[in-house]
């Protein structure tokens, strides 16, 4: 009786790969929370109410950035019915007189923590853009993962606070020097605080203290994408070869090679192998 062919195992199954998992370099975590800071911080650049003052020379109460955004000039003019007998200005600036509110060093301040603000928001949306592009380059990936513009976004913030408290201690000094030396004014108690503005500009800073902090501890198994090209195949070659036999005419005769038809492995160059010893 014939012996049946030989076929290899290889042939008849295929072989299997393992999907690879790899990271797509996004974090749409901190990108939506950039974007939260630069809606922010947009919000509290056009607030009118940044300070908050009473007690003194000045005819408003409140002080806002978006009135510096303009030019203006001032106008001196003689101390009347003032504590002092120095001369005090009027700014005037986009159609708006603050008299005895502020004067040409709190002007140069503010339009200062204006471009701060700025920087604030072009750092941000540099940061959030690279989160949600997810780039390729080594440079643009150390800059990510390590919120570089994220960090700067946080230190100007904090120096925004700083030159804050700054004026807030120049706008109370003015308004001692132009206070009423007569009438009720004159025994009411000078008061600058800190407005709505200001409380926004120290929530978009703690918004991007969140936003460094989700580019540092990034859950990468939540971005990552399947790789299409194989890391491990069960079977190559012939190592670890089974054969079975499959008798003669059978259906599955034209789907799998004959050892036979395998090609036998080139021959070893040099001297050969030493003969084998029991």
């Amino acid at each position: 009786m014939p012996a049946h062919p030989v076929y290899a195992v290889g042939g008849l199954y295929p072989r299997r790969r393992q999907q690879v998992f790899k990271d797509n370099g996004k974090n749409l975590i901190s990108g939506v929370v950039s974007i939260v800071v630069i809606v922010v911080v947009c919000a509290c650049m056009s607030q009118p109410q940044w300070f908050w003052l009473d007690g003194g020379g000045c005819t408003t109460h409140t002080i806002g950035l978006y009135l510096f955004f303009h030019p203006g000039h001032f106008q001196p003019v003689e101390g009347k019915d003032v504590g002092s007998s120095m001369s005090h200005v009027i700014y005037y600036t986009n159609g708006e007189e603050l008299k005895f509110c502020v004067t040409p060093e709190i002007v140069a301040l503010m339009r200062i923590v204006i471009g701060l603000i700025f920087m604030m928001i072009c750092s941000s949306l540099v940061q959030m853009l690279l989160d949600i592009s997810g780039p390729s380059g080594s440079i643009m990936k150390c800059f990510r993962k390590n919120a570089v513009a994220g960090i700067f976004s946080v230190l100007v913030c904090v120096v925004c606070v700083g030159m804050c408290y700054y004026i807030t201690t120049l706008i109370e000094t003015q308004q001692e020097a132009t206070k009423p030396v007569i009438g009720p004014l004159a025994v009411a108690r000078v008061q600058v605080k800190l407005d709505v503005g200001f409380y926004l500009l120290i929530f978009a800073g703690g918004m991007s203290v969140l936003a460094v902090g989700c580019s540092w501890l990034r859950p990468v198994h939540l971005f990552q994408e399947t790789d299409s090209a194989p890391l491990m195949e069960d079977w190559g070659g012939l190592e670890g070869l089974e054969t079975f036999s499959v008798p003669p005419g059978s259906s599955l005769a034209s789907h799998i090679p004959y050892l036979s038809d395998l090609e036998p492995p080139p021959p070893v160059e040099g001297h050969p192998p030493p003969p084998y010893t029991p």
